[in-house]
C-alpha cells in the first residue's frame, strides 16, 4: 500500500493527526489514542509476496505467502507445495457449483450436490452373524477388509476368513447377516447398498447358491445375504435368503466388493 504524497490523515474529535506517508508504507499506530501514521511495513497489509504470519498477503504474480515456497500463485493458480490444503470445519468442503451441471430431462442436482464434503479411507471389520441370536460366525481374521468415502458414497471391500474346523460357527442357524459396515446407509427408500459376494474354498451343500449378495436397507449397517441357486436344468431362480445350513462347515475364505449410499 502507498502512502497518499501531499496529504494528512486527520481524525476529527480527538485532535490527532497522522502524518504524511511514502511508497510502500502502511498505516500503524502505537496504541489507543495515539497517532496513526504511515510506517514501514512490520504487520498489517503487504504485498512483498513474503508477508509475516500477522500480516494480511495482497497476492500478485510469483507472490508466496508465510515468507516461504509453500504457497505460490503464479496469477492464475494457487499452487500447495509443502502441504495439504485443510478444511477446518466438518461439512464444508471444496464447491464445485461454477460448473455447468446436467440438463438431462431425467436428472437433477441436490442442493448440495456440488460441493465435495468428505473424503476418507480406512479399515473395517465385518462380522458375518446368523439368524440365532447372538452368534458371530466370522469376522475379517487374517485379510483386512477396506473402505474409501468420497462425498456420501462409501466403496467397500470385505473378507472373512476362519481356518478348517474352526468353532465360530457352533450354534449358528437361519439367514446369513453381514455385520458393521462403517456408516449407516440413508434413512428414506430402499437398498441404499450392496455387497456382491465372491468365495474361495467354499463349498456349497447344494448347487444351491451360484449367486450371492447382501442387500442393504435403509438406516442400517448390515447386509441381508440372498442367494440366485440353478434348477435342477441350470435355470436361475428367484433370489431367496441365504441360510446357514446352505454352506458346509469346513469353509475357509469369503471375499465381497460393494458400496453404500450415506447421509451422515
Amino acid at each position: 500500500m502507498s502512502g497518499i504524497v501531499g496529504s494528512r490523515l486527520n481524525i476529527r474529535g480527538s485532535g490527532i493527526v497522522g502524518g504524511l506517508g511514502t511508497d510502500g508504507q502502511v498505516l500503524t499506530s502505537a496504541g489507543a489514542g495515539q497517532e496513526i501514521t504511515f510506517e514501514a511495513t512490520s504487520g498489517g497489509v503487504d504485498t512483498s509476496g513474503t508477508p509475516a504470519n500477522n500480516q494480511l498477503a495482497i497476492f500478485t504474480d510469483a507472490d508466496t505467502v508465510e515468507g516461504s515456497s509453500n504457497v505460490v500463485y503464479d496469477g492464475t493458480d494457487m499452487t500447495l507445495t509443502g502441504g495439504n490444503l485443510i478444511i477446518g470445519t466438518a461439512g464444508k468442503g471444496i464447491d464445485f457449483s461454477a460448473q455447468t451441471a446436467t440438463s438431462a430431462s431425467n436428472s437433477a442436482v441436490v442442493s448440495t450436490g456440488e460441493i465435495l464434503d468428505h473424503y476418507e479411507e480406512g479399515t473395517w471389520t465385518p462380522r458375518l452373524t446368523s439368524a440365532t441370536a447372538g452368534t458371530t460366525i466370522i469376522t475379517t481374521g487374517a485379510y483386512d477388509s477396506f473402505y474409501t468415502r468420497i462425498g456420501n458414497r462409501v466403496f467397500l471391500s470385505a473378507n472373512f476368513y476362519q481356518q478348517q474346523g474352526g468353532a465360530g460357527a457352533v450354534g449358528a442357524s437361519g439367514a446369513l447377516v453381514v455385520n458393521d459396515a462403517p456408516f449407516t446407509s440413508m434413512s428414506t427408500g430402499t437398498n441404499y447398498g450392496f455387497l456382491d459376494f465372491n468365495y474361495f474354498n467354499v463349498m456349497f451343500s447344494t448347487n444351491d447358491a451360484v449367486y450371492v449378495v447382501g442387500i442393504n436397507t435403509d438406516n442400517t449397517s448390515t447386509f441381508n445375504l440372498n442367494k440366485m441357486p440353478d434348477d435342477a436344468d441350470g435355470y436361475m431362480k428367484l433370489w431367496t435368503a441365504l441360510i446357514f445350513s446352505n454352506i458346509q462347515t469346513q469353509w475357509t475364505h469369503f471375499s465381497a466388493i460393494g458400496q453404500i449410499i450415506t447421509a451422515t
